[in-house]
């Protein structure tokens, strides 16, 4: 007689009633892995969105920097311009209003002799973009 006896139910490391072993699992089992992928898209969306929460305001940052930057330069060229006698009127008035033109405003304004310097101001978000120019005729020492 035989001491080896066939045994009725699941037996161990099986699971039941499908006869597949653990490692058999990726096939047969997809309920483990229902609603991953919305998982993934939602934090792809969730992490761009952060990022361009993140990125627009440093480059709308750097758009009013270089808006001021060209406010600045026109105000004083425009402001040379009218200290040389090119054009009629007062250097500091006329880059008050180039500077106010291109969204910026003089925070200061210094004529020594042809040579104009002017500092143009601009507030965004809380923060003050500034920016210098000199303008003058050439030969002036601006080089």
């Amino acid at each position: 007689m035989s001491r080896c006896r066939a045994r009725n139910g699941p037996r161990p490391g099986r699971d039941r009633g499908s006869g597949a072993t653990d490692g058999d699992r990726g096939a047969s089992a997809p309920e483990a892995d229902r609603g991953s992928g919305s998982l993934l898209a939602l934090g792809v969306g969730l992490a761009m969105v952060t990022l361009l929460a993140v990125a627009l305001p440093l480059y709308m940052g750097l758009a009013v920097r270089g808006a001021v930057a060209a406010a600045a330069d026109a105000s004083a060229l425009a402001a040379a311009d009218v200290a040389s006698g090119s054009i009629p009127g007062f250097p500091c008035e006329t880059a008050e209003e180039v500077a106010a033109a291109n969204g910026a405003a003089v925070e200061s304004c210094d004529v020594d002799g042809l040579v104009v310097t002017v500092v143009a101001t601009r507030q965004w978000a809380g923060v003050t973009a500034r920016s210098a120019a000199t303008a003058g005729p050439a030969g002036s020492g601006l080089d």
